[in-house]
């Protein structure tokens, strides 16, 4: 992927972490992970390399993340 940029969404839960990217043509993919309650950023980390590696994308694509969490 060249000359585009990624928006990332990112919900911490207890059970899973949800990673949302939208790209510029506005289409949205969803990559559902078990959550790393040791490490929450694990979580986070492997999720979006795998939803980057779905859309042919790469970390540097990235313009912009979201996070949230239910977790304490």
């Amino acid at each position: 992927m060249t000359n585009n940029t990624i928006h990332i969404g990112c919900d911490i839960g207890g059970t899973f972490t949800d990673i949302v990217a939208q790209l510029d043509d506005g289409a949205l993919h969803v990559r559902k992970v078990a959550s790393t309650p040791n490490d929450p950023a694990q979580a986070v980390v492997d999720g979006l390399a795998g939803l980057l590696k779905d859309v042919g994308a790469s970390f540097k694509d990235v313009r912009e993340v979201v996070h949230g969490t239910t977790v304490g």
